[in-house]
């Protein structure tokens, strides 16, 4: 089965504090979506890319059309919105058993190789899964921050990162399942959780951060060139 890819970029980018999407930010020469698109590129896929786009986002299309094999969709209010709409798009031309990597648009840090790896590990075990990174701090647990607070084992704990691999039906099935319990999700995850469907969580890098506020910039060109991508 094919393997796409699917960018939910039709985020305004509220907490960046910006006259424009995150993902526009100009980052050594860049704006951080061509980054992104230029990591998730390199990697040994077969199949489609898709990217959900606000309609007035012209700048946005602009670069997109730039890019082969790069369908645009219209991005809905919320970023589930825009998953499952993209979800819905993939199916009238994918097979429903393919893959998707969604990925968020903004963490242009990714790498390559940590993607390929998710890629070979949901391939190997036909189950989906995603990137994470073990938590290495000390998890506090209060209901405000004036009481007495409980420490978490943090050996059991991970922050999901993107991408996140499902297979396409599934994804869109379990997404519309929690859209109408009412429950908000936060991620693809999330939605395969309440599927009750199992998943791989691959150790990814800790540099694969994403782009929310305005001085995270800064950290994403240190670590491009980190990465040598500079």
């Amino acid at each position: 089965m094919a393997m796409h890819f699917l960018f939910p970029a039709g985020g305004v980018g509220q907490r960046f504090g910006a006259d424009q999407p995150k993902q526009l930010t100009s980052i050594a020469g860049k704006t951080v979506m061509e980054w992104t698109l230029q990591a998730c590129f390199e990697t040994d896929r077969k199949g489609h890319a898709f990217i959900g786009l606000s309609p007035n986002d012209e700048q946005g299309r602009q670069i997109s059309e730039g890019y082969q094999d790069l369908s645009i969709f219209s991005a809905g209010s919320e970023r589930f919105e825009t998953v499952l709409n993209g979800l819905n798009r993939m199916l009238e031309i994918v097979h429903p058993n393919d893959w998707v990597l969604v990925h968020d648009i903004a963490r242009p840090c990714v790498r390559a190789e940590d993607i390929q790896r998710l890629i070979d590990t949901c391939l190997i075990s036909q189950v989906g899964g995603l990137l994470c990174q073990p938590i290495t701090d000390t998890i506090k647990q209060a209901n405000s921050l004036l009481t007495v607070p409980k420490t978490i084992d943090r050996s059991t704990l991970c922050a999901a990162q993107t991408p996140q691999c499902f297979r396409v039906k599934e994804l869109r099935d379990a997404i519309q399942q929690a859209d109408k319990m009412g429950i908000a999700i936060t991620d693809e995850a999330s939605a395969m959780e309440l599927a009750e469907q199992p998943m791989n969580l691959v150790v990814g890098s800790s540099d694969n951060v994403k782009l929310t506020h305005a001085e995270d910039a800064a950290l994403v060109e240190f670590y491009l060139k980190q990465q040598g991508r500079i």
